[in-house]
Protein backbone atom coordinates (compact mmCIF):
# COMPACT_ATOMS: atom_id res chain seq x y z
CA UNK A 1 0.00 0.00 0.00
CA UNK A 2 2.57 2.22 1.16
CA UNK A 3 4.83 1.83 -2.55
CA UNK A 4 1.65 2.09 -4.39
CA UNK A 5 0.62 5.75 -2.59
CA UNK A 6 4.25 6.74 -3.26
CA UNK A 7 4.73 5.74 -6.53
CA UNK A 8 1.55 7.66 -7.58
CA UNK A 9 2.73 10.72 -5.57
CA UNK A 10 5.90 10.42 -7.12
CA UNK A 11 4.47 10.35 -10.77
CA UNK A 12 1.87 13.30 -9.92
CA UNK A 13 4.67 15.44 -9.30
CA UNK A 14 6.81 14.04 -11.62
CA UNK A 15 9.89 13.07 -9.52
CA UNK A 16 10.91 10.39 -11.36
CA UNK A 17 13.52 11.31 -14.18
CA UNK A 18 12.14 10.91 -17.39
CA UNK A 19 14.68 8.15 -18.42
CA UNK A 20 13.95 6.09 -15.28
CA UNK A 21 12.50 2.71 -16.31
CA UNK A 22 11.69 -0.37 -14.01
CA UNK A 23 9.08 -0.71 -11.33
CA UNK A 24 6.47 2.26 -13.09
CA UNK A 25 3.60 1.59 -15.20
CA UNK A 26 4.12 1.40 -18.85
CA UNK A 27 7.79 1.86 -18.48
CA UNK A 28 8.98 -1.39 -17.70
CA UNK A 29 12.85 -3.04 -17.90
CA UNK A 30 11.33 -4.00 -21.62
CA UNK A 31 10.13 -0.71 -22.70
CA UNK A 32 13.84 0.14 -21.88
CA UNK A 33 15.04 -2.50 -24.44
CA UNK A 34 12.91 -1.14 -27.17
CA UNK A 35 14.23 2.30 -26.23
CA UNK A 36 17.74 1.38 -26.46
CA UNK A 37 17.24 -0.73 -29.80
CA UNK A 38 15.11 2.23 -31.83
CA UNK A 39 18.15 4.71 -30.41
CA UNK A 40 20.83 1.44 -31.58
CA UNK A 41 18.97 2.04 -35.26
CA UNK A 42 18.91 5.16 -35.68
CA UNK A 43 22.69 5.69 -34.66
CA UNK A 44 23.54 3.01 -36.94
CA UNK A 45 21.41 4.93 -39.87
CA UNK A 46 23.09 7.68 -39.41
CA UNK A 47 26.60 6.23 -39.20
CA UNK A 48 27.17 7.50 -35.57
CA UNK A 49 28.43 6.01 -32.47
CA UNK A 50 26.62 5.53 -28.92
CA UNK A 51 28.09 4.46 -25.86
CA UNK A 52 25.51 2.83 -23.45
CA UNK A 53 26.08 2.34 -19.64
CA UNK A 54 24.03 0.67 -17.11
CA UNK A 55 24.08 1.06 -13.44
CA UNK A 56 23.20 -1.45 -10.71
CA UNK A 57 24.55 -0.63 -7.43
CA UNK A 58 24.84 -4.13 -6.25
CA UNK A 59 23.50 -3.74 -1.61
CA UNK A 60 22.91 -0.13 -2.83
CA UNK A 61 19.41 -0.73 0.05
CA UNK A 62 21.93 -1.51 2.87
CA UNK A 63 23.74 1.35 2.82
CA UNK A 64 20.89 3.64 2.76
CA UNK A 65 21.08 6.65 5.23
CA UNK A 66 17.67 6.25 6.82
CA UNK A 67 17.92 10.45 8.09
CA UNK A 68 18.39 11.37 4.91
CA UNK A 69 15.82 9.46 2.78
CA UNK A 70 13.30 10.88 5.39
CA UNK A 71 14.82 14.59 5.05
CA UNK A 72 14.50 13.98 1.32
CA UNK A 73 10.95 12.49 1.53
CA UNK A 74 9.90 15.93 3.33
CA UNK A 75 11.75 17.97 0.84
CA UNK A 76 9.70 16.73 -1.92
CA UNK A 77 6.39 16.70 -0.08
CA UNK A 78 5.67 13.33 1.87
CA UNK A 79 3.74 14.05 4.41
CA UNK A 80 5.40 13.86 8.17
CA UNK A 81 3.67 10.57 9.04
CA UNK A 82 4.88 8.83 5.70
CA UNK A 83 8.29 10.05 5.62
CA UNK A 84 8.52 8.76 9.70
CA UNK A 85 7.14 5.52 8.56
CA UNK A 86 9.88 5.57 5.59
CA UNK A 87 12.66 6.20 8.27
CA UNK A 88 11.61 3.42 10.31
CA UNK A 89 11.51 0.81 7.74
CA UNK A 90 14.80 1.84 6.85
CA UNK A 91 16.25 1.56 10.39
CA UNK A 92 18.48 -0.91 11.14
CA UNK A 93 17.33 -3.48 7.87
CA UNK A 94 19.28 -5.43 4.86
CA UNK A 95 18.53 -7.39 2.14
Amino acid sequence: MICRRLTDFFLKENIFHPHHFGFLPFKSCESLQVVFFNTLLKARNNKEYIIPASLDISSAYDSVWPDGVAYKALQIGVSGHTARWIHEFLTNRTL
